[in-house]
This record gives structure tokens, C-alpha cells and sequence, in this order.
């Protein structure tokens, strides 16, 4: 085991190195160097990184500027074409309740009058098969007459 004593510190203070004056200075000179080059590279990326933000932040509202112009123009093109819509469903003698299918903020003027069509005859389509349907007899029913043993009608009961 091995004490520490007095003897053993002081042997163990001489081992390490002794600086002068001049070496620390230096020493001191060259961190405080190395401290301003640290300083200067954060200052010039925070510069950076402050103009990247407020490029990003007129990127940004010139997105969304453009963003409400683009929905604005959307919604001015969806009346003009419901008017349309309904003009040419008028003509056609179309239920005029019918456009609500249709979402005319993402319809063009190329495909409404093919949207119009679809649902035209689409209803037309319904309307005739509920049609036929209503009117349709069910078939009738055979009755067994138990004195004759012979099929009989219900409608002739």
C-alpha cells in the first residue's frame, strides 16, 4: 500500500512541466485566437441562418399570397361556371337540384358539360328503372283447389 506523505506530493508536483510568464501569455494568445475564430464562425452562420429565415419567411407569405389568389380565382371560376351549369341544364330540362353533385371548384369548362351528361343520364336512367319496377305484378300465385286437385289462380279467387 503506498501512503501519501508530505515526500510522495512534492516528488509528484515536481514531475509536472512549469511555465513562465511568456508561455502562458502565449498560451493565452493562442486560445483566445482560437475562441474569436469560434465566435466569428457562429456569428457568420447565425447571419446566415437570419437571412435564410427571413428568406424563407417572404417564401413563405409569397406562398401563401399566392395560395389565396389561386383560391380566389377558384371560387370566381366556380360561380361562372354553376351559371353555365345551370344554363345548359335548363336547356336540357334537368333537375336543377342535381348540380349539387357536382364540386365546380375543381371542374374546368371542358368537363362540366361531360359531368352534366353523366348525371342527366345517370338520373334518367334511375328514374326509369324505379319506374318499371313500380309497375311491375308480382307473379301470382297458384292455389291447389282441394275438391278438384287443379291449380287455380289467386286472381280468379
Amino acid at each position: 500500500k503506498e501512503v501519501n506523505t508530505p515526500n510522495t506530493e512534492k516528488h509528484e508536483e515536481k514531475k509536472e512541466k512549469l511555465y513562465t510568464r511568456a508561455e502562458v501569455e502565449s498560451i493565452k494568445a493562442k486560445e483566445r485566437e482560437l475562441l474569436k475564430q469560434e465566435l466569428e464562425t457562429q456569428k457568420n452562420e447565425a447571419d446566415k441562418l437570419a437571412k435564410m429565415n427571413a428568406d424563407e419567411k417572404h417564401k413563405y407569405e409569397l406562398d401563401k399570397a399566392n395560395k389565396e389568389k389561386n383560391d380566389a380565382l377558384a371560387e370566381l371560376n366556380a360561380y361562372k361556371l354553376k351559371e353555365t351549369a345551370e344554363e345548359i341544364a335548363k336547356e336540357k330540362n334537368m333537375d336543377i337540384s342535381l348540380l349539387k353533385l357536382i364540386d365546380f371548384k375543381t371542374e374546368t369548362a371542358e368537363t362540366i358539360k361531360d359531368k352534366l351528361e353523366l348525371i342527366n343520364s345517370t338520373y334518367k336512367k334511375a328514374v326509369e328503372d324505379g319506374i318499371k319496377n313500380s309497375f311491375k305484378e308480382k307473379t301470382p300465385k297458384t292455389v291447389v283447389n282441394n275438391s278438384t286437385k287443379e291449380p287455380v289462380s289467386r286472381a280468379s279467387i
